[in-house]
């Protein structure tokens, strides 16, 4: 869509309400959503039905005119309004957590070794090569916060054209949406996969830090200790769990991960997830008449 366009009207008229409760069930509430997909030829909207109990228990399509649009018609808008709410969904729930997170054990773990970098000249190549590395891998994780907030900037520019601006997306919309979510799980992956890289060397310095304990204050050097081994346990308790999301499917299959091709893989991954989900799950809880 080029352009800025004007706001189409998203309040459900008489017929459309009258639509929504043919096919509510008594003991239901329902929840009509104030935005919709545009098709090319029609503005589709959705309607969640919920029972008090059990949660969210059915869905139904509606045209522009407040009519249900026949099943075939409607299961493409389902899935696409679908996915636009989770992932806004998750911009709140999942990413924006993620930018609060507290960076200070890695800005105080990168800036203790860099202040002290010359006192580990006294060790190995080894050695010193794992300090090295920590140092790098660490400067480049303190950058995350700043691309997932850029991210969630970005998304929330999204939602507002969608919800605010305009009262629709489209498929050319949708998509740019969920490229601009997908960096974020190239981001965390990535960090992800950096701190496994730095199993290894959290051990070999922790080890080897009696060594230079003559060249750094005592207390600079218990806090090294500290942030290291904290940074250990961490890998071996929550990192293992969060890198499974990414490398395990819902099954827990092993999923192939391509790091040459980060952002198609992961698109790939999750997108044959969803379907797999919206098909075995969501499908089935469509109203609209077959």
């Amino acid at each position: 869509m080029k352009g800025k366009l004007s706001m189409i009207n998203t309040k459900a008229t008489p017929r459309h309400l009258g639509s929504i409760k043919k096919y509510k069930k008594f003991y239901e509430k329902w929840d009509y959503w104030g935005y919709a997909y545009f098709d090319g030829s029609d503005y589709l909207f959705l309607t969640q039905y919920l029972t008090p109990i059990g949660g969210m228990s059915g869905y139904l399509i509606l045209n522009q005119d407040g009519d249900a649009v026949p099943y075939s018609q409607a299961e493409k808008p389902y899935n696409y309004i679908l996915q636009y709410n989770t992932i806004m969904s998750q911009a709140i729930s999942d990413l924006y957590p993620q930018i609060k997170k507290d960076m200070a054990p890695y800005k105080e773990r990168t800036a203790l070794l860099t202040r002290h970098r010359k006192a580990f000249e006294v060790l190995s190549l080894e050695e010193r090569e794992s300090v090295d590395r920590i140092i790098k891998e660490t400067n480049i994780t303190l950058e995350n916060p700043v691309l997932l907030q850029e991210i969630f900037d970005t998304l929330v520019d999204f939602q507002k054209k969608v919800e605010k601006e305009q009262g629709f997306f489209d498929f050319e919309l949708l998509t740019e949406i969920k490229n601009t979510f997908n960096q974020n799980r190239v981001v965390m992956y990535s960090f992800g996969i950096r701190e496994k890289s730095l199993v290894q060397d959290y051990e070999t310095v922790i080890n080897s830090l009696d060594k230079v304990s003559g060249q750094i204050p005592s207390n600079d050097l218990r806090k090294i200790k500290n942030l290291l081994i904290a940074a250990k346990q961490s890998n071996q308790t929550t990192l293992e769990k969060s890198l499974q999301q990414f490398e395990q499917d819902e099954l827990g299959n092993e999923a192939v991960i391509d790091m040459q091709k980060l952002d198609e893989s992961l698109e790939e991954k999750f997108e044959l997830e969803g379907k797999i989900f919206f098909e075995e799950k969501m499908l089935g809880k469509l109203r609209n008449p077959q």
